[in-house]
């Protein structure tokens, strides 16, 4: 398994966690940046990430990630929905139509997020032009995508 991560502090944490060393191995890289190496992997996921991705490079993402599959790949992907009841309102939208967010640190420090929200047909348009086979479900706060990799 390969878990990657743009940024060290989230990789610190999963090395403090007990995984077999032979089987795991965890590496920062820029998930806009395409792959080098010829396909290698026969699954894939983004987990809680889609909705911190601009929407200018959604497409730079997913061409990114599919050539790190091989075809019949099967892919996993969630993230959560919009809901009236969500603790943080938008802070701002760009003309881009991205979605931010102010989020606060342990420390006090406030930043602002991307935090873009999808409906049930725009995750399986994103990831058409890679993908056979795809559901989607629509849970009370996430939403669900699975695909196989189209080969």
């Amino acid at each position: 398994m390969l878990a990657t991560d743009t940024n060290e502090e989230a990789l610190a944490i999963a090395r403090s966690r007990p995984w077999p060393s032979d089987r795991v191995r965890l590496l920062r890289r820029d998930p806009y940046a395409p792959s080098a190496e010829a396909p290698a992997f026969d699954a894939g996921l983004a987990a809680l990430w889609l909705s911190h991705v601009d929407r200018a490079r959604m497409a730079r993402f997913l061409a990114a990630l599919h050539p790190h599959l091989v075809p019949g790949a099967r892919v996993f992907m969630f993230d959560e929905r919009d809901a009236p009841e969500r603790p943080l309102p938008a802070s701002r939208l760009d003309a881009a139509d991205n979605r931010y967010e102010m989020r606060r640190l342990a420390s006090g420090e406030r930043f602002e997020i991307v935090k873009n929200f999808y409906d049930e047909s725009q995750p399986r348009r994103l990831v058409g032009p890679y993908a056979d086979d795809v559901e989607v479900q629509t849970l009370t706060c996430f939403w669900t995508l699975a695909y196989a990799t189209r080969g």
